[in-house]
Parts: C-alpha cells; structure tokens; sequence
C-alpha cells in the first residue's frame, strides 16, 4: 500500500544517513516494520542480536553517527556479548571476569568501571551464565552442562547385558586377518566392555587398525553400528577405512534448518553402538546435539 511504502521509504532515509546501505535497511525493515525508526534509535546495538549479517561493529558505527558515549552500558554489554563469541571463535566457551573485561576493555575503550557495571547487570539478568570463575554465554553453557550430564550418565549405567555375548577378543586376529599388539586388544576390549571409550593417538599410531578391530567384535556380537564424523571428508575417509557408510554427524541426526536435529531425546537414534572420529573438531553445540540422541 502507499502507506506502506512511505514508512519504507522513511525509514530507508533515515538508515541511510547513518551509514546503513540499502539491503541492511531492507532487513531492518522486515524485522521491526514501521517500529524500525524509534527502535534503532532506543538502541542501535539490539540490531547486532536481531538483525542476520549485522554484527557488533556495524551496530556501533551506527551508535556513534547517533552520538552514543564510549561508555554506555548498552554498548558495554553488547562488546562484552561481542567478545565471548570472538573467544568461543577460537575455542573457548567461556571466559574468566579478568580476561574478559582486558578483552572488552581492549575492543570498547571504554573505562573499566562501564564495563564491569555492564558485566554485573548481565550476569544479575541471566544474559549470562556464571559458575566458579567461567562467564558463559548461555548456550555453551547449557551446551556443556547438558554433554556432560549426558556422558555421566552413560558412564553411570552398569557394564551391562547389551555385550553379554562378548567374545574372545585373542581370537579377533584370526577373523580379521589382522594381528594386534597388546594395547590395541586392550582397546578393542575396553570398547566392547565400556558405555564411554575415547581413543587417542598421533598419526600413524594405529587408531584406524584398531577401529576396525572394534568394529568387528561388535559385528561379531551382533549388534548394529553407527558409523559418523563431523565433516564430510572424515565421514568419507571412515567409509573408506572400514568398508562401511559413515554419516556426518547432522546427517545422522537428521538435522534441516527448518526444524532443527529430528534425532533428539525424544527420538534417540537406532543402533547399539556408535563410533566417532575426529571428535576432537566437534564444536559443543553439535557435541550436545549428538548426546542428547544417543
């Protein structure tokens, strides 16, 4: 409608003068409608957790073409929101109060007394997650929390009938064709005994032997296996390994963006045993995923 247009229009002019190109302002539009103008305004930083493709920078740009102090604690929390997910970026999903606030001190130069006054009211509010002297985001938080609930549980649960037929794993050389060293039988065998079992070594050590050897005592006790790994390519080079399909680990989960992981709690995945490689490239949103299925 005309109407329509003319708030469009309005607020495309308004965007444009503080530096937001044309498709930015057409986002901003669909999400706050004729609402954008006095909610940009109220706090140009709510676009960096609203808006898709805008980030903290964009939003602060705008913030300061509006006149914003360094200083204003609607900037400080969403540094700090900025700088724990640069930290978990790099691999951590949380921070210690010092070193975030060095971070957020670092990114904002703002003064110290802002930020921490921030970092308390955000903490005071649950935006975020605070145990010991971890700051969490709330996802990783839950995230970690909801892994290691999980893995405790598992390991919890007696050693119990699901390999009750377990077989002399001495006479697994002999079926597989393959001759193992003590620590690999000693593997093979805390796999087929264990809930839990985290199989490490460096290159070249035998972890793909020795998959393969518990991949055939399962076979052997007759139970079904699921093969997967984070990317494709590792999910490819496991296919390749053992002679069996490898699934990614949201291909196994059933994962579409429109509904999210159909294999969950509610709808755990089918098999006795599962095994995966490159755990260690799993991030623990995706690791949380996976347990919550299994």
């Amino acid at each position: 409608s005309w109407e329509k247009q003319k708030d469009i229009k309005n607020v495309m002019l308004f965007l444009q003068g503080y530096g937001v190109s044309t498709a930015y302002a057409a986002k901003i539009y669909r999400e706050y409608g004729k609402e954008s103008i006095e909610k940009v305004k109220g706090n140009p930083y709510r676009l960096a957790d609203d808006i898709w493709g805008i980030g903290f920078k964009t939003a602060d740009s705008i913030a300061s073409k509006m006149g914003y102090e360094k200083n204003d604690l609607r900037r400080c929390k969403s540094g700090i929101i900025y700088t724990l997910n640069q930290l978990a970026n790099e691999g951590h999903v949380y921070a210690e109060e010092e070193q975030l606030i060095k971070a957020a001190l670092e990114l904002l130069e703002a003064d110290e007394a802002p930020i921490r006054e921030a970092l308390a009211n955000m903490v005071q509010s649950e935006d975020l997650k605070v145990e010991g002297e971890a700051i969490y985001l709330p996802p990783f938080y839950f995230a970690e929390v909801g892994t290691t609930n999980r893995l405790l549980t598992l390991l919890r649960e007696s050693e119990k009938d699901l390999f009750a037929n377990e077989m002399d794993v001495k006479a697994l050389s002999k079926e597989t064709g393959i001759e193992y060293d003590e620590v690999q039988l000693q593997a093979i065998e805390e796999a087929i005994r264990s809930k839990v079992m985290v199989l490490t070594g460096g290159p070249g050590t035998g972890k793909t032997t020795t998959t393969q050897g518990i991949i055939a005592a399962l076979k052997h006790m007759g139970l079904r296996i699921l093969l997967a790994a984070p990317t494709g390519r590792a999910a490819k080079r496991m296919s390749e390994a053992t002679g069996m399909e490898a699934k990614t680990i949201h291909r196994l989960l059933e994962f579409n963006p429109k509904d999210g992981y159909k294999r969950n709690d509610e709808n755990p995945l089918e098999g006795d045993a599962l095994i995966v490689d490159e755990c260690s490239m799993i991030d623990i949103i995706l690791m949380n995923n996976l347990m919550k299925a299994i």
